[in-house]
């Protein structure tokens, strides 16, 4: 049996702090050709998680965790990264060690020894890792990010606004609150709720429960403002509130209530109506710009990954229900 391959089939230890666990070194996967080994996932996870937990590096049960619930889309990372690095081999791709040692003390510190034998990682895997994630960002800004941003012109942001300027002025809201009267006997009701329009056709809402006198056996509400668009708002209601002016009641009406059926008298209050507020295309610009950059990002990233899976060939080698930790 090939000495690789005997490699391949061992177990190893993983030490997370006091705890030691034994894994089975596999095959997960293979990205054009180079096999992805579960020793592979767990030397970027460990990179990752420091990266991400710094505080929690020597803490084994954080870092088991971690493995746990991040160890598949890691793996998805890995095999992306492989085809990424096919990639770039073919456009021959460099990367300086200058800029390599410059991402190790931005992500370890300066005294870059001691942090990874703290952490039992491997000066050169570490230092191949990094060189490979430049390699990465590079041809993720050459292949995805700079065609995105070529799609964004003038004329598309204008478009833009222009389309969001059609869909908010056609919008009509209207701010309204709803006095909703109930009471054992119909009749004693809607003549409270008749007593209470004169009120406040006069008065308004201002200090309305403390001034307002009603027959105790009649329970009255006066609901928050609401402030829908006129096509949200229910029939009964729009019909209510469709003959008032700003800052008019309307008389009491008689409806059922959604919540137990009983009969109930409403008064509406309209405090607001009109159209939805446009605001000019030097305010919007940068969000707009930013909205379009988003998607011309993810169409570039799914045209680019279809054409590396087209290019370059994926084998998954683990069952559904694999769980490595």
């Amino acid at each position: 049996m090939k000495r690789w391959l005997l490699f391949l089939l061992c177990s190893f230890i993983i030490t997370l702090g006091a705890q030691e666990i034994q894994v089975q070194n596999r095959i997960l996967a293979k990205a054009n050709g180079k096999p992805i080994t579960l020793i592979d996932l767990v030397k970027k996870m460990d990179v990752v998680f420091y990266r991400q937990f710094p505080q929690y590096a020597e803490v084994g049960e954080a870092r088991l965790q971690f493995y746990r619930a991040n160890w598949s889309a890691v793996l998805q990372e890995l095999i992306d990264k492989e085809l990424i690095l096919a990639d770039a081999s073919a456009l021959q791709m460099q990367v300086s060690d200058v800029d390599v040692r410059r991402e190790l003390e931005e992500t370890f510190g300066a005294n870059v020894f001691a942090t990874l034998d703290k952490l039992q990682l491997d000066y050169d895997d570490v230092w191949d890792m990094l060189k490979e994630e430049i390699i990465i960002r590079r041809m993720i800004l050459y292949r995805v990010n700079t065609k995105a941003a070529a799609r964004i012109t003038p004329q598309k942001i204008l478009s833009a606004y222009e389309d969001y300027v059609a869909e908010n002025a056609k919008t009509e809201t209207w701010r309204y609150r709803v006095i909703s009267f109930r009471g054992s006997d119909e009749t004693q009701c809607k003549e409270n709720a008749s007593k209470a329009f004169d009120f406040f056709s006069k008065h308004g809402l201002e200090d309305v429960e403390s001034k307002l006198e009603l027959d105790p056996s009649i329970t009255w509400t006066v609901s928050d403002e609401f402030a829908h668009d006129r096509s949200e708002i229910s029939e009964n209601y729009r019909d209510a509130l469709a003959s008032l002016s700003p800052g008019q009641f309307s008389y009491p009406c008689k409806q059922k209530s959604r919540r137990d059926d009983q009969s109930l008298f409403r008064i509406f209050h309209l405090v607001k109506r009109g159209q939805n507020d446009v605001q000019s295309l030097a305010t919007l610009e940068k969000e707009i710009q930013n909205r379009l950059l988003d998607q011309a990002t993810e169409d570039e990233t799914s045209q680019y990954f279809s054409y590396l899976e087209s290019h370059f060939d994926v084998e998954e080698l683990i069952p559904e229900d694999f769980s490595p930790f």
